[in-house]
């Protein structure tokens, strides 16, 4: 009986492996036929994003310094605000994750919009296309970590002025 539970198990993993990937790939034809109206919104998509790293980015940077600046200013002050000066490290090296996996995603657009064919080439373009959307979903994360960060940084700031006041 112990056989046949494993047995049962193994078909049922692979019967779901095999029907998730004939879900996810869609008709090559499908691909084919939007071609054209794909590869150009990844064109546009590719400038609109190179603008938007750049201003984001030097925004990041701004922030960062002003967190610095902040920070010194408690010290000098001799106010602790271990929180805060923990806070701006993770924040420092979200910006460096943030820069890496920009560069990836970068790589992985350019890659789609201007090497692969996707009249010609119809499975390794979707292939590229699903691995260029995890990268922008793995910068998007980049994005909301900072976020979040610049409002925990915000909130103990304020508190700590409340504390002082």
């Amino acid at each position: 009986m112990k056989k046949f539970g494993v047995f049962l198990a193994i078909i049922l993993t692979v019967s779901a492996t095999a029907v998730s990937s004939v879900v996810a790939m869609p008709d090559m034809n499908i691909v084919t036929a939007n071609c054209q109206a794909t590869q150009s919104t990844l064109q546009r998509l590719a400038k609109v994003d190179v603008s938007a790293r750049l201003n984001r980015g030097g925004d990041y940077d701004k922030l960062l310094k002003l967190m610095f600046a902040m920070n010194a200013r408690l010290a000098t002050n001799h106010i602790a605000a271990p929180k805060l000066s923990e806070i701006t490290e993770r924040y420092e090296k979200s910006i460096a994750e943030f820069r890496r996996d920009y560069d990836v995603y970068d790589e992985d657009l350019s890659y789609l919009s201007k090497i692969i064919s996707c009249s010609t080439k119809p499975s390794e373009f979707y292939s590229s296309l699903e691995k260029t959307r995890f990268s922008r979903a793995i910068l998007h994360n980049d994005v909301v970590e900072l976020d979040q960060l610049t409002d925990e940084y915000t909130t103990f700031l304020n508190e700590t002025v409340e504390n002082i006041l």
